[in-house]
């Protein structure tokens, strides 16, 4: 019965052909269900992206756990080396995106707040889940080289509100002073 009068629809459609109103129509609830796709799509590759990092964060800590022991190195040389550039790259390369698409705000504010947020809800998060002592050394010489990049950036930032390529030079500089300290 049902094919019997989809059939008829199909042939009264076909005769008499969609009227325009019918065309937009069709064209929305289209439009409306690949949004509604693609969304579907977006999530699913959000969970499947928060999955593949927690699996790679595991990977991440257990081989400079491995380098470290390897090496003679502290954990936390490792730590403040490989472990901190290795989760630092998506931060490097959305900065590096945004700066080359024009979008200064986002490259400096994505380095700011990813700061921010490491050190306050990262470090948050680990405090509610396992309390964790911390070590001398870090408070003595490392939490220094934190706030003193801090204060770094305040002129930086003062000439033009922009990063040229010889300060870039003299942060990077900076850094591979700081961890040639560290070993």
């Amino acid at each position: 019965m049902a094919l019997l009068l989809f059939t008829g629809y199909a042939v009264r459609v076909a005769r008499t052909g969609l009227t325009a109103s019918d065309e937009a129509e069709l064209a929305d609830e289209v439009q409306r269900r690949a949004i509604a796709q693609r969304v579907a799509v977006d999530v699913g590759l959000i969970v499947l992206g928060l999955v593949l990092l927690a699996v790679g964060a595991r990977f991440l800590v257990a081989g400079a756990v491995t380098i470290a022991q390897f090496a003679g190195l502290s954990e936390r040389v490792i730590g403040l080396t490989i472990v901190a550039a290795g989760t630092s790259l998506p931060e490097l390369a959305a900065s590096v995106v945004a700066a080359r698409r024009g979008q200064p705000d986002i490259a400096l504010a994505n380095v700011i707040g990813s700061n921010v947020f490491n050190v306050l809800g990262i470090l948050g998060v680990v405090g509610l889940v396992e309390p964790q002592a911390v070590n001398p050394q870090i408070v003595a010489s490392d939490n220094w080289w934190m706030v003193g990049t801090a204060f770094v950036l305040l002129p930086l930032m003062a000439t033009g509100m922009r990063v040229s390529r010889l300060e870039g030079l003299a942060l990077l500089a900076a850094y591979v002073t700081y961890v040639a300290l560290l070993l």
